[in-house]
Protein backbone atom coordinates (compact mmCIF):
# COMPACT_ATOMS: atom_id res chain seq x y z
CA UNK A 1 0.00 0.00 0.00
CA UNK A 2 1.28 3.59 -0.99
CA UNK A 3 0.05 6.71 0.59
CA UNK A 4 -0.02 10.01 -1.41
CA UNK A 5 -0.49 12.95 -0.26
CA UNK A 6 -2.44 15.73 -1.61
CA UNK A 7 -0.99 19.62 -2.88
CA UNK A 8 -2.08 22.22 -0.42
CA UNK A 9 -5.74 23.93 -0.71
CA UNK A 10 -7.27 25.97 2.13
CA UNK A 11 -4.56 26.01 4.00
CA UNK A 12 -4.38 21.66 4.35
CA UNK A 13 -4.06 18.60 2.51
CA UNK A 14 -5.53 14.85 2.65
CA UNK A 15 -4.12 11.56 1.90
CA UNK A 16 -5.02 8.83 -0.46
CA UNK A 17 -4.04 4.85 -0.27
CA UNK A 18 -3.56 3.10 -3.42
CA UNK A 19 -3.05 -0.34 -3.21
CA UNK A 20 0.36 -1.95 -5.32
CA UNK A 21 -1.74 -4.09 -6.89
CA UNK A 22 -3.71 -1.19 -8.94
CA UNK A 23 -0.47 -0.47 -10.41
CA UNK A 24 0.71 -3.50 -11.05
CA UNK A 25 -2.41 -4.83 -12.39
CA UNK A 26 -5.09 -1.96 -13.08
CA UNK A 27 -8.57 -2.92 -12.73
CA UNK A 28 -10.73 -2.03 -15.78
CA UNK A 29 -12.80 0.27 -13.35
CA UNK A 30 -9.19 2.20 -12.35
CA UNK A 31 -9.43 2.86 -8.40
CA UNK A 32 -12.08 5.46 -6.78
CA UNK A 33 -12.59 6.09 -3.04
CA UNK A 34 -12.45 9.21 -0.47
CA UNK A 35 -9.40 10.68 0.65
CA UNK A 36 -8.55 10.60 4.73
CA UNK A 37 -10.80 13.43 5.99
CA UNK A 38 -9.34 16.96 7.10
CA UNK A 39 -11.04 19.90 8.16
CA UNK A 40 -14.04 17.62 8.49
CA UNK A 41 -14.34 16.71 4.73
CA UNK A 42 -13.04 14.47 2.67
CA UNK A 43 -12.83 14.48 -1.25
CA UNK A 44 -13.22 11.67 -3.82
CA UNK A 45 -10.57 10.65 -5.53
CA UNK A 46 -10.29 8.54 -8.80
CA UNK A 47 -7.69 7.33 -10.96
CA UNK A 48 -8.36 5.65 -14.59
CA UNK A 49 -6.99 2.44 -15.61
CA UNK A 50 -5.41 4.39 -18.52
CA UNK A 51 -3.53 6.57 -15.73
CA UNK A 52 -2.91 3.61 -13.24
CA UNK A 53 -0.86 1.64 -16.11
CA UNK A 54 0.86 5.16 -16.91
CA UNK A 55 2.47 5.27 -13.57
CA UNK A 56 3.47 1.80 -13.52
CA UNK A 57 5.25 3.00 -16.77
CA UNK A 58 6.95 4.92 -14.89
CA UNK A 59 5.17 8.69 -15.51
CA UNK A 60 4.00 10.81 -13.11
CA UNK A 61 -0.32 11.34 -13.03
CA UNK A 62 -1.93 14.20 -11.37
CA UNK A 63 -5.42 13.71 -10.56
CA UNK A 64 -7.39 16.41 -9.43
CA UNK A 65 -9.83 15.69 -6.88
CA UNK A 66 -13.33 16.11 -6.68
CA UNK A 67 -14.75 19.54 -4.81
CA UNK A 68 -15.67 19.85 -1.52
CA UNK A 69 -15.91 22.62 1.02
CA UNK A 70 -15.46 24.84 -1.86
CA UNK A 71 -11.93 23.40 -2.92
CA UNK A 72 -10.39 20.73 -4.44
CA UNK A 73 -6.70 19.34 -4.47
CA UNK A 74 -4.38 17.82 -6.59
CA UNK A 75 -2.32 14.21 -5.86
CA UNK A 76 -0.04 13.25 -7.85
CA UNK A 77 0.47 9.35 -8.55
CA UNK A 78 4.24 7.78 -9.27
CA UNK A 79 5.66 4.05 -9.36
CA UNK A 80 6.94 3.73 -5.43
CA UNK A 81 9.44 0.67 -5.52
Amino acid sequence: MDVYTSSIASQHHHSFTLDDAAISAPPAAGVSGDSSVDGQHSHPVAISADQLAQVAAGDSVEVTSGASDGHSHVFTFVKIA
